[in-house]
């Protein structure tokens, strides 16, 4: 048998340092594709859906390049053995200021790129390539970071309240109410109308609608009740939010005497104008002595922001 055949059939012999970074590249993948996995299960936390599906798919590229790399490290590609250090360096850097930056914000994650990157790097090693990048292994580092990037971005650019999101400039709405003239009514109808002048992509979970009024009668008691509210149709339903937004409605409905609140379901109702119409009915009959009614009504979106009307005031 030729004897060049014969060596040509001899197992690649790797340097230790480089299986390592294999692996380690190899585990990294498996993990991500099982975080996007358990990111399709419902979480305790209400998250933006655009910002979930756009991170899975940054998790789902850097896991192929990880594998792809893998398999370079296992052919002993020379771009790929010359570029794993300074990629094992990117992810331990990138891991690191991700678990800082978390922990500075309130929440803690165990940081496990820049364990098992870490790992992989600092494990005692004699053997390790040289630093360098060819055009191919330099590419493949910018990918790589660029996605890390995007990930560590993406609650700024993609999650609620974040760029791509709609914001208070965007909403255009207002309250009407019809006050009457001599004296307070028996029935006051009053609506509330919005518009958005961008939409955002995917929107999810509920925005919440609070209209509240103040303005006790000469018994002391509440001037008004609603009793006649909207109706509940697909999307679109009376209460407060279990979801992100719902917090924050309870803070607004606290400082009004009277109130009721809307849900708006985004994930059927998407961004688009609407209008809702309730009436108000008098508690009992009031004297001829000057009354004040005062109304508002607040947007809130996604549990980020909220939007007030000018309140409206009913004098007689």
């Amino acid at each position: 048998m030729n004897p060049s055949y014969q060596r040509g059939l001899a197992p690649l012999e790797l340097p230790d340092s480089v299986r390592r970074a294999s692996l380690t590249l190899k585990v990294l993948a498996v993990i991500y594709v099982l975080g996007i996995i358990f990111a399709g299960l419902p979480g305790a936390v209400p998250t933006s859906l655009f910002e979930t599906v756009a991170f899975n798919l940054f998790a789902a590229a850097l896991a192929v390049l990880y594998v792809l790399v893998a398999r370079a490290l296992d052919q002993g590609r020379p771009w790929a053995v010359s570029a794993i250090r300074p990629l094992l360096w990117l992810l331990v850097v990138w891991g690191a200021y991700t678990f800082v930056s978390l922990l500075l914000a309130g929440k803690f994650r165990i940081p496990t790129t820049m364990l098992v990157a870490g790992l992989a790097l600092f494990m005692p090693a004699d053997d390790w390539p040289a630093m360098r990048l060819s055009v191919r292994g330099g590419g493949v580092f910018v990918m790589v970071a660029a996605l890390c990037g995007l990930q560590t971005a993406s609650p700024s650019l993609l999650g609620w309240g974040g760029y791509f999101d709609v914001h208070e400039s965007d909403l255009n709405a207002a309250l009407v109410v019809d006050c009457g003239t001599a004296g307070p009514p028996e029935q006051l109808v009053i609506s509330y109308e919005w518009s958005w002048s961008r939409t955002t992509l995917l929107p999810n979970d509920e925005d919440q609608i609070v209209i509240g009024w103040n303005g006790d009668g000469a018994d002391g008691r509440p001037m008004y009740v609603a009793i006649d509210l909207p109706d509940q149709s697909d999307g679109v339903y009376l209460g407060v939010s279990s979801g992100a937004s719902g917090p924050m409605a309870s803070q607004v409905a606290a400082t009004w005497r009277g109130v009721f609140m809307m849900r708006l379901d985004l994930h059927k109702l998407e961004i688009r104008p609407g209008r809702i119409e309730a009436v108000l009915v008098r508690t009992a009959a009031q004297p001829s002595e000057q009354q004040r009614l005062t109304l508002g009504a607040a947007y809130i979106h996604s549990g980020v922001w909220r939007k007030d009307v000018p309140t409206v005031t009913c004098s007689w």
